[in-house]
Parts: C-alpha cells; sequence; structure tokens
C-alpha cells in the first residue's frame, strides 16, 4: 500500500515540478504523451497481462524446472516484442501521422515518435516484468516495478535538471522519461534473471500466453480508453493549454481515486480465493467493508479539494491552473460514486464475467466518448470532466446492478455493516 501511495504521488509530483521549468503547452504534450504512450504499450502487450501471471506461477510454484520458469519468461518477452513490432509497423505506415498530426494537432509529439515509440515499447516490457513477479508472489515489488520506481527515478532526474538548468525542453522529458523506465527494467530484470536458465522462447508458450490473453484483452483496452477518453478529447477538440488544464486535474485525480486504487491491491486474491471456495457471505462482507473505508477516505480528500482546491493548484501548479478547480471537483464526484458502489468491474473479471465487463464498458464508453466531443465544443473542458464523470458512474452503476442481479455477491459500502465490525458485534461466518 505504501507503494501505491509512493507511485500516485510522484505521478503528481512529476507535473508540479515541470510547470515550474517549461511551458504550459509542453506539460500537455507530456501527458498526452505518457497516455498514448501507456495505451499503446497495453495494445503491444497483446493481452498478455493476466496469462503471464497464471504461467509463471504455475513454472515457480509446480514441479516445472528452472528451465521451464526461464522458457515462460522468454516466451512472455518475446509476445511482447512481437506486439511492439507490430506497433511500430502501424506508426510507419501513418497510424502516428494520423494520430498526433490530423487528430492531436501535434507536430511537436510527432517528431519526436522515435521517442515516443521507446517509451511505448519500453512500457509493455515493465508491465510484463511486474507481472513475473506478481506470479512468484512478490506483490510489493510488482507495485514497485509497476510504475513508482519509473516515476520516482523521472522525479529525481527532472529535479537534478532543475537545479544545474533553467532549460528543458520537450524533447529532453521524452529523453528523461525513457532514462527512467529503462533504469527501472534493469532493476527489475536482473533478480528474476536469476531464478530461471534456458531462456529460450516456445512457439506453444507464446501461443498459449496469446491466446488466454484474448479474453479479456479488448475489456482491459475498452476500459483504458474510456478512463483516458476525456484527456484525449481535449486534446483533439481543445487547445493544447486547455488539455494541460484537464491533464493536471487529472493527476491530481489520482489522489483522490488512491483509496479505491488500494482497495484493489488488497483485496483482489482473495475475491478469486473466496469465490472458488464459494463463501459468498464472507466475501460480501469483505467487500462492503473495504468499500465502505474507501468512499469514506476519497470523501473526505475530495472535501478537502473542494474547500481548498482552488488555493491547492495556484500553490503547487500556477495561477495558470486555477481553472481546473471545476474540472477537478467533477471528477472527484464521479471518483466517489464510483468508490461508493465498490470494484465492480474487477469483481466481475475475476468471477468470470468479462464478456458482461466488455459489452457495458464499450456501449457506455462510445457514448461517453461522442458526448464528451459534443460538450467540450459547448462547454470547453468542464462539459468533457462533466461527462466523463456520469459515464465513469454509469458504466459502473450498469455493472453493480448486473452484479446484484446475477451473483449473490455485494460490493457496495455499507456503513451498518462497518459500524458493527467496528464494535465487535459482527461475527464473522
Amino acid at each position: 500500500m505504501v507503494l501505491k501511495l509512493v507511485g500516485a504521488l510522484s505521478g503528481v509530483l512529476i507535473p508540479i515540478v515541470l510547470v515550474r521549468l517549461v511551458s504550459v503547452d509542453i506539460v500537455g504534450y507530456y501527458l498526452l504523451t505518457v497516455s498514448t504512450a501507456m495505451f499503446a504499450g497495453m495494445v503491444a502487450r497483446l493481452g498478455m497481462k493476466q496469462p503471464v501471471v497464471r504461467m509463471v506461477g504455475e513454472a515457480f510454484h509446480g514441479n516445472g524446472s528452472k528451465d521451464h520458469f526461464g522458457e515462460v519468461l522468454s516466451s512472455a518477452i518475446s509476445l511482447v516484442f512481437l506486439g511492439s513490432f507490430l506497433l511500430i509497423l502501424l506508426v510507419s505506415v501513418g497510424v502516428g501521422n494520423w494520430v498526433f498530426v490530423a487528430g492531436f494537432s501535434s507536430e511537436v509529439i510527432y517528431n519526436n515518435i522515435g521517442l515516443w515509440l521507446l517509451l511505448a515499447v519500453q512500457i509493455a516490457l515493465r508491465v510484463t516484468l511486474a507481472e513475473v513477479y506478481r506470479g512468484i508472489d512478490k506483490a510489493s515489488f510488482a507495485m514497485l516495478f509497476d510504475g513508482p520506481l519509473a516515476n520516482l527515478l523521472m522525479f529525481v532526474l527532472i529535479s537534478f535538471l532543475a537545479i544545474i538548468s533553467n532549460t528543458l525542453t520537450f524533447r529532453h522529458i521524452l529523453i528523461l522519461v525513457n532514462i527512467a523506465v529503462t533504469i527501472s527494467i534493469i532493476i527489475s530484470i536482473l533478480p528474476i534473471l536469476k531464478i530461471g536458465s534456458s531462456f529460450r522462447p516456445r512457439i506453444s508458450l507464446i501461443k498459449s500466453l496469446f491466446y488466454q490473453g484474448i479474453p479479456v484483452y479488448f475489456t482491459n483496452i475498452a476500459m483504458f480508453v474510456v478512463n483516458n477518453s476525456g484527456l484525449w478529447v481535449c486534446g483533439v477538440m481543445l487547445t493544447i493549454e486547455e488539455t494541460a488544464v484537464y491533464g493536471i486535474a487529472t493527476r491530481l485525480m489520482l489522489i483522490v481515486s488512491l483509496p479505491f486504487f488500494l482497495l484493489n491491491a488488497v483485496v483482489q486474491g482473495q475475491i478469486v480465493k473466496l469465490n472458488q471456495e464459494e463463501k459468498y457471505e464472507q466475501l460480501s462482507n469483505l467487500l462492503q467493508l473495504s468499500t465502505t473505508v474507501a468512499s469514506v477516505s476519497a470523501g473526505l480528500i475530495a472535501l478537502v479539494l473542494l474547500l481548498f482546491g482552488d488555493y491547492i493548484l495556484s500553490v503547487l501548479f500556477g495561477e495558470q491552473f486555477r481553472a481546473a478547480v471545476p474540472v477537478l471537483l467533477c471528477l472527484a464526484f464521479g471518483q466517489i460514486i464510483v468508490a461508493i458502489l465498490g470494484p465492480v468491474p474487477n469483481v466481475l473479471m475475476l468471477i468470470g464475467m468479462q464478456d458482461v465487463v466488455s459489452k457495458v464498458t464499450i456501449v457506455t464508453g462510445f457514448i461517453t466518448i461522442v458526448l464528451s466531443v459534443l460538450f467540450s465544443y459547448w462547454f470547453g473542458i468542464i462539459g468533457v470532466a462533466a461527462i466523463t464523470a456520469l459515464g465513469v458512474v454509469v458504466r459502473n452503476t450498469l455493472l453493480w446492478m448486473l452484479c446484484n442481479k446475477k451473483t449473490v455477491i455485494r460490493t457496495h459500502a455499507n456503513f451498518i455493516l462497518a459500524f458493527r465490525i467496528f464494535n465487535g458485534r459482527f461475527i464473522n461466518g
């Protein structure tokens, strides 16, 4: 949990430093670059996030030898490189120009497309290696290598450069980001190389990783697109300065959503375990108690932003980012509702209802994006924020209703249950 907190804080600290070194438009370009590179990295992984955990775990804990572990690891990395090759091919035939020049009207990013591609490939590899650690039951290391370490390194590098120089270009930022991710990859891969041997990829393992990942591949992509669509709509429809303001609000939202992310990290293993054991009442009690704590925590953080958001934004990011206050409040309101409903998408995916999550996410996501485009034209970034928050709330509400209808698992906050537990009146069955 500490690592999640560090990762969220470092994700906020980086733009705090950047706004003091570069212009607002470069901050906007940076936020768009990181968001799109993360999406491209997800595409390049070809959906094997969950299969890596499963197959690495079987090789590590089962009767498999060190050779088998090495084969699984090298096969996973080979699949990343295959997906990365396909990504590079797409960019080379004009997709990059279409996205960044025709879409975002950002020749600045397109002129650095090589560094963007390198970042996307490295993110794909970084996430895959983090999942290897999750497969060998090193969850703390998995959290560390899945973003927080790279963010901290990036923060240190930018801060150091700020001390020795007061000039920083967009290209410099991309180089620093790539250096930070490279260092984190090197640190993460060295320990696991000692676990296995015979690092030879096998076609059968590559196929298995690919086919096992397909069922959740498009669901994960759809959820990522929905969660990042607000920033992308701003990038297409509004100025880069407005995009920067919206992006800063979403970065600060990481703190509001942190209790919810911590909830997912803590209960994820228990969801699978208790569901397999058919201990549905115990699972519901666990989820409802965790959701109650997370929603209260998120509500308190949102209250601070409501009361002092204008001051916080001006102190941390400068006067030009005061315009992010209404955006922040819209997104915070949506996040509180999501927190109260609980980790419904995660629960449904872990109990085998990926298709339901995928269909609801795709339909609500498409409607959200269309309405965001329209409202951006009428109301600017506030319209985008309002529709984005509403879209996430509608999606999770529908999934919550389906979860209640099709299962006996309850995920929403239950303040009466929490009160009884904290007063020692609840006897766990």
